[in-house]
Order: C-alpha cells, then sequence, then structure tokens
C-alpha cells in the first residue's frame, strides 16, 4: 500500500527539470522543440497577444526544511525559436510534509 501511494504520489508530482544552470546555457534562437527534447514538456505555455509563446518550466528550490522556493524558467518562442528568456520567482512557500505516526 505504501509502495502504491509513493509511485501516485510521484506520478502526479512528475514535471520537466530544468535548473539554473541549464537555462543559462539556452541562446537565443534556440529552437523550443530542442529545449522540450532535453528538458521534457514546460510546465505551463502561455499565448501572447502578439502570437508569440512562454513556455515556463519550474525548478523547485528548497530553502529550508520547510520553505521551497518557485524559480520559473521562461522562455519567449515566436515562429518555433526563442527570442527572449527571463526568470522569475514566487515567494517561498511553507511546504506541508506528510509525517508517519508511530504505533
Amino acid at each position: 500500500m505504501t509502495a502504491m501511494f509513493f509511485f501516485l504520489l510521484t506520478a502526479c508530482s512528475h514535471s520537466s527539470m530544468l535548473t539554473k544552470f541549464d537555462y543559462e546555457k539556452v541562446e537565443r534562437g534556440t529552437s523550443i522543440s530542442t529545449v522540450i527534447e532535453k528538458h521534457g514538456d514546460p510546465s505551463d505555455i502561455r499565448f501572447l497577444d502578439d502570437g508569440s509563446q512562454e513556455y515556463v518550466y519550474i525548478e523547485r528550490v528548497e530553502v529550508s526544511p520547510r520553505i521551497t522556493e518557485h524559480v520559473l524558467y521562461v522562455f519567449k518562442v515566436k515562429d518555433e525559436a526563442i527570442v527572449d528568456k527571463e526568470i522569475e520567482r514566487d515567494e517561498p512557500l511553507p511546504v506541508i510534509r506528510f509525517l508517519r505516526r508511530s504505533r
């Protein structure tokens, strides 16, 4: 039962993996399909009024045992090529951890 719960938890929480190191290596002009092949699908795709898209990858950085910061790596894409990129940071939020009670 515990193994099944862990499997479901990790399956549901699976997301693409992109770190700051990876983000910095991606250059403007790179095809977004190259990024997707290497790092998986983005967490979100935002469709902008000018016809471009923003592909968003999220890195979860543990600040302390109870605080996790979300770093968003955003690639602005036009005609399948990255034309701009930026880093957005969410305010760190406390992480709720499930503790197993001893019986």
